[in-house]
């Protein structure tokens, strides 16, 4: 079966044939309810609705969170606090002399991102801004700018396009593809479940895209429903490589990154530990809450406790899904699934089976 990372048409971004139960990347993904999409739902889908609200780029994590003492004390100080400072930036006003800021999209610890439209080729784009206090800071500076290293290594269909990191006055920005669709959030917030076809085809593109960030040795290290988007033609693509890191790149963890309910022990653990299998447990924590509706893994507050949290509510699935999911999700690195693909074929393949009823 081919390797989707070593195809040079996913990575480029250009249309792929139709694919079978292999692993080829996903152009499309069948979501009902949405403008142009059927009006009618499949069987166990769900309700027809009409479309959800204005499309918005994923936020970035809400900053950091403590790790945690008790069994595995760590030394490393807190992230440092911001000094608000910096000038918020302002829409109608043009940047860089192209950008004209239209509205504001996305908000999170790490920054905003706005629409804009560029008046040079006539396209919109995402921009994305540090926060007003942290603008001026030579560790936020740092951080978007290896956002932006990382980022720009990237070429695939179902990973947002880094354009060009610009500066205007004192302050960086990130230019990116814009992407005109939901995330994943919103449509769960929507839906609720997802029908086992559906899944099955956002899994493949997922398990496309972290396969080619993996073998150029991108860890993403914060997939969840947030920054994994459709676009208008159903096209999923990963967003936010804020928290994004080379694989075995010194001083990786430096603090604490991710989001509870979504993070892999060994991001809370910290030690330089984190590989690839630290993304295929935020992505089974993911498809989990695609297939409930709800979150798998509960964060009551307490880090420690998602050191060995185990999934819950997947009762009522197939016990074929239910452990593909569970292996995506073991506390022990050692034993969960070895790569994105590997996982992928698993779970599609317990999916596929229950619908077909074989």
């Amino acid at each position: 079966m081919e390797d989707s990372s070593q195809n040079p048409a996913r990575r480029e971004g250009r249309p792929l044939p139709p694919i079978d139960r292999g692993m080829k990347p996903v152009r499309r993904v069948p979501l009902f309810g949405r403008p142009g999409a059927p009006t009618v739902n499949p069987p166990g889908f769900g309700p027809n609705v009409p479309a959800g609200p204005k499309p918005a780029i994923a936020a970035a994590p809400p900053g950091s969170v403590a790790r945690p003492a008790g069994p595995h004390p760590v030394a490393r100080p807190p992230r440092p606090a911001a000094a608000p400072k910096a000038v918020r930036p302002i829409t109608g006003i043009v940047y860089a002399r192209r950008y004209k800021l239209e509205e504001a999209i996305g908000h999170g610890g790490r920054g905003t991102v706005y629409k804009a439209w560029d008046t040079v080729l006539g396209v919109h784009v995402a921009l994305k801004f540090l926060p007003p206090g942290a603008a001026l800071k030579s560790e936020a500076v740092d951080e978007i700018r290896r956002e932006a290293v990382v980022t720009m290594r990237l070429s695939h269909a179902n990973i947002v396009r880094l354009h060009n990191i610009e500066m205007m006055g004192n302050q960086f920005f990130l230019v990116m593809e814009y992407v005109d669709g939901e995330n994943l959030r919103q449509i769960i917030d929507r839906l609720g479940s997802l029908a086992p076809s559906t899944v099955s085809e956002i899994a493949r593109s997922c398990a496309s895209a972290l396969a080619y960030a993996h073998s150029v040795g991108v860890i993403h290290r914060d997939i969840k429903p947030e920054n994994l988007m459709i676009d208008k033609d159903s096209v999923l693509k990963i967003v936010d490589f804020g928290t994004s890191v080379m694989a075995h790149s010194p001083g990786l963890d430096e603090y604490l990154e991710g989001t509870p309910g979504y993070m892999s022990p060994e991001q809370i653990r910290g030690g330089g530990s984190v590989d690839a299998r630290t993304d295929i447990y935020a992505f089974g924590a993911v498809m989990a809450e695609l297939l409930t509706g709800k979150a798998a893994l509960v964060y009551d507050g307490d880090v420690n406790h998602l050191l060995e949290v185990r999934p819950q509510g997947l009762e009522s699935l197939p016990p074929a899904v239910v452990a593909a999911l569970v292996k995506a999700m073991e506390p022990d690195r050692d034993a969960r699934w070895a790569s994105a693909v590997e996982f992928c074929r698993a779970l599609t393949r317990a999916l596929e089976g229950d619908r077909a009823g074989v």
